[in-house]
């Protein structure tokens, strides 16, 4: 009799726990009251719970999450990408465990916010970041060489974006729409030669504001 009611008190406990693992970690995105698209439109939030990433942004918003290493140019790495429904939530579907970026960009009035460093673990206990959605910028700069030799169609890219150009014949690239924050650009050739082959990059930290267009000047692969 006691071996029955200690199993019964058993099969309770994980039944009310199996229950309370499922509400936490339902599909359904996370609504909360400092930060979703429909209770404040201005600003963006990004919630990392069992592994998933969710969050509220403006109705409709463009939403993308890129794994840290992910590069555009050769589409390595992992990105997905959703849109915000009508109340402005978005969740994405089970990730694996790493270091994401996500971003969140609105074309109507131009505004966005890129949240970096976003650690999404499925045993993790739940995270909540929340941005302002400000005015996206832009970035330019013209690359060359060592030598001052100018190279046309080499990538130009932010790792962990989906920022992407390719220089055109004057070696100047323009990357648009950036929401503020410090980024990382890179650019890569392989220059190939009789005796060797040289691989030279280029790895440029910048700033950029809300709204403002940023010219880098001249950038030198080394």
């Amino acid at each position: 009799m006691l071996v029955d009611r200690c199993c019964g008190r058993l099969l309770v406990c994980a039944l009310i726990l199996t229950v309370l693992l499922k509400i936490s970690c339902s599909n359904a995105p996370v609504q909360t009251s400092d930060g979703s698209g429909s209770e404040t439109p201005n600003s963006a939030t990004v919630i990392s719970s069992c592994g998933r990433i969710e969050g509220t942004s403006n109705p409709y918003s463009a939403i993308g999450i890129y794994s840290s290493d992910y590069i555009p140019y050769n589409d390595s790495g992992f990105d997905t990408s959703m849109i915000a429904d009508d109340k402005g939530r978005f969740v994405s579907g089970v990730l694996d465990s790493g270091i994401y970026n996500v971003l969140s960009f609105s074309a109507v009035p131009g505004t966005g916010a890129f949240f970096s460093g976003i650690n999404s673990t499925p045993s993790a206990q739940p995270d909540t970041v929340i941005l302002p959605l400000k005015p996206v910028g832009s970035v330019t700069g013209v690359v060359s060489d060592t030598f001052d030799i100018l190279r046309e169609d080499l990538p130009v890219y932010i790792p962990g974006s989906p920022y992407l150009d390719s220089l055109d014949n004057n070696n100047r690239f323009v990357l648009h729409d950036i929401p503020e924050g410090e980024f990382d650009l890179h650019t890569k050739d392989v220059a190939s030669h009789k005796i060797m082959t040289d691989t030279l990059n280029v790895d440029t930290l910048f700033n950029i504001t809300a709204g403002e267009r940023k010219d880098l000047g001249r950038i030198k692969l080394e």
